[in-house]
């Protein structure tokens, strides 16, 4: 039996008011809200426990020394991190908003750019686990370093 994609793409807007949207209202408010509320308490912790050491700053002029050309500011990657979970959170809220609003139209051009709403939220979403998870790797690298030359 064949796929009538033409009838799939018709009731798409059904599907997605029935199914949908509701719930992606309450996780992307609650996405956003979540990471608005803890991105100064990450971003303050990282700054404090990996990118304020003086180990971090010896290990980062090593770095200088052996690559001058490449441009390595001691913030940038908490810089980084600031902005994708500030626009994360900003694009969360926004697509949240977008489920009752433009989501309620009932349209199949609404309903799509509702779900691409959503699905470029959950792309910022994943980009900012990977850049914590990038700092952390940094944060762990230097305590094991520095617990080996205790250990000396």
């Amino acid at each position: 039996m064949p796929v009538d994609l033409c009838q799939i793409w018709n009731e798409l807007p059904a599907f997605y008011g029935g199914q949908l949207r509701n719930s992606l209202f309450a996780g992307l408010l609650t996405v956003g809200t979540f990471l608005f509320a803890v991105k100064t308490f990450i971003v303050v912790k990282l700054k404090e426990d990996v990118f304020g050491t003086e180990y971090y700053k010896k290990r980062l002029e090593n770095q200088r020394k052996l690559n001058p050309k490449k441009n390595t500011a001691r913030y940038a990657p908490l810089r980084r991190l600031a902005t994708v979970l500030f626009y994360a959170s900003v694009v969360a809220l926004s697509s949240a908003v977008l489920q009752l609003t433009l989501g309620l139209v009932g349209k199949v051009w609404s309903t799509v750019i509702s779900l691409l709403a959503a699905s470029v939220s959950l792309g910022l979403l994943f980009w900012a686990m990977i850049l914590v998870k990038t700092n952390l790797n940094i944060w762990l690298k230097d305590l094991e370093t520095q617990a080996q030359e205790d250990d000396k």
